[in-house]
């Protein structure tokens, strides 16, 4: 986990998430679930709203809307938020 923060410090986020979305299955394991927490938690504008009743776990599913592949947070009160 360590490896990827700091790559994502120097700009290589891109390259963890695209690897994560497309070299996957749909369910994340721990470690990937650990690191792509902490990523939402120090580079998304929305964090605190997407975890803010928990996380139970992320999953990577075909988003309808986009037509692609995108992480999904399944909280732990059981709704979903891409």
């Amino acid at each position: 986990m360590n490896e990827m923060l700091t790559r994502a410090a120097d700009g290589g986020c891109l390259i963890i998430f695209y690897k994560l979305l497309h070299n996957c299955t749909p369910n994340l394991n721990k470690y990937d679930q650990t690191a792509l927490l902490e990523l939402l938690k120090k580079g998304h504008l929305e964090a605190e709203r997407k975890i803010r009743k928990g996380v139970n776990a992320f999953q990577v599913r075909f988003h309808p809307q986009y037509k692609s592949r995108c992480f999904f947070l399944i909280r732990e009160d059981e709704s979903v938020v891409d």
